[in-house]
């Protein structure tokens, strides 16, 4: 072939490339011109690149802009696919090398083109501020507003509604770093449109970012009210959401026999740990099934199978489970039952360990008594004399006034002279025998 022919044929190929690639761009630009424009727009437009993916088994993406393009300025919002405009949900699960979309918000527009690979994108973008919202927003005090403000406001959802209703929850206009700060926590206009759909009504602006913070989503609003517990208030669904009553802790006792519980008594069985294995222990002890209520106070004092399991070593079988909890709460403990009997009372009974704790009858009290010459006392006269006030302090001043040799029972008429002493700590129990 002579270089003449094939310098003829080397120009029509690239003729006709240039055709194809000219028809590509044609096609691209049809197609950008068939999406829908904004009216009003601004010249100060942002770019940078956009990523996005995905969340599986939705049709909602995960993105990114970063709009300075350097990685310092990153946002992270999710999206709707339908918001997409120009997106096909192909992109899911279908390869794109090329793609255009935009995502169309108050405060301005993303033009997006780039590619999809295995429902993961990525590409450049440019954002356009609405010079009629920027108008808008200075009506209501927010001048001085950069293109950049107006693109974070952009990402996070916030629009004129939102900033209307956050005014009414706030009673009075939030600053511009108040919104953003709102923003961050995840306050936009679709969480409050989906709680306000579960009926879970906020009122403030407070309320909205702790149910934010806590996770009380529409779903598990709706899912509680489901459950037979009406529509509750946002102080309540945050605190629940905050100690863990969820639907499946609400099951799981609902399934071990504790239905129709309060919602404080389920706050506080979360609260003081009362689990379903803390249930089944107890159970497994032969305790039964305790009400919720005493379950919750055998977790608050520290009734735990652990020291179920201590006092029964020491011979105390058998106790009810007020005696245990009364145990905790006057704190007979292994250790207080081995020093009682360490100073020779062997093992009173449940009742009157836990009367001697709340009266102060200590070891030490025991072995000052003894040195007095006041011995071989019962439990209960020991617990008496307490109540009867007759301590060491004043057996003492008794002395240092006279009564060198007084017994027990002149003690308790001394520390109440002239009183008629009845009831179960009557002065007929209290030896008249003198100390030696």
């Amino acid at each position: 072939m002579s270089k003449k022919n094939t310098e003829q044929k080397e120009s029509k190929t690239v003729k006709r490339g240039s055709k194809y690639k000219k028809g590509l761009w044609s096609i691209a630009a049809l197609l950008l011109w068939q999406l829908p424009m904004p009216a009003a727009r601004s010249q100060n437009t942002l770019s940078g690149d956009w990523l996005a993916e995905f969340i599986p088994g939705t049709t909602v993406l995960q993105m990114m802009v970063d709009f300075r393009g350097k990685g310092n300025d990153k946002r992270f919002f999710r999206v709707e696919l339908e918001q997409l405009q120009g997106l096909s949900a192909a992109v899911a699960t279908e390869n794109s090398p090329s793609v255009r979309f935009q995502l169309r918000r108050d405060a301005g527009t993303f033009n997006c083109q780039g590619s999809f690979k295995n429902g993961k994108g990525a590409g450049r973008y440019t954002f356009s501020p609405d010079t009629m919202f920027l108008s808008k927003l200075k009506e209501q005090g927010y001048d001085k507003l950069l293109p950049e403000d107006q693109l974070f406001m952009a990402v996070h959802g916030i629009d004129l509604a939102l900033i209307q209703k956050l005014k009414l929850l706030n009673g009075s206009p939030l600053t511009f770093n108040q919104l953003t700060a709102l923003a961050y926590q995840g306050v936009n206009p679709d969480s409050i449109r989906e709680l306000g759909r579960a009926r879970a009504d906020t009122d403030s602006t407070k309320q909205l970012v702790d149910m934010q913070i806590q996770g009380v989503t529409a779903g598990y609003v709706q899912e509680l009210e489901a459950m037979g517990y009406g529509q509750l208030p946002a102080d309540k669904l945050i605190v629940m959401k905050m100690q863990g009553v969820t639907p499946s802790f609400i099951r799981e006792v609902e399934a071990l026999g504790y239905k129709g519980l309060s919602v404080n008594q389920l706050i506080n069985m979360r609260i003081q740990g009362v689990t379903a294995s803390f249930i089944h222990e107890i159970e497994g002890m032969g305790y039964g099934r305790p009400s919720a209520d005493i379950l919750i106070v055998m977790k608050t004092q520290g009734v735990t199978p652990s020291f179920i399991r201590a006092v029964e070593a020491l011979g105390y079988k058998g106790l009810s489970v007020n005696q245990l909890i009364n145990m905790r709460m006057q704190g007979v403990t292994a250790s207080f039952i081995h020093e009682i009997e360490a100073v020779g009372y062997g093992r009173p009974s449940a009742d009157e360990l836990i009367a001697m704790k709340i009266q102060g009858v200590t070891p030490s009290f025991i072995r000052e008594l003894e040195a007095l010459g006041y011995k071989g006392l019962s439990a209960n006269q020991l617990t008496c004399l307490r109540i009867q006030g007759v301590t060491v302090e004043f057996i003492t001043r008794m002395r240092a006034q006279g009564h060198p040799n007084a017994s027990l029972r002149e003690l308790v008429r001394l520390r109440h002279p002239g009183q008629k002493i009845e009831g179960a700590c009557a002065l007929a129990i209290f030896p008249d025998d003198r100390p030696r």
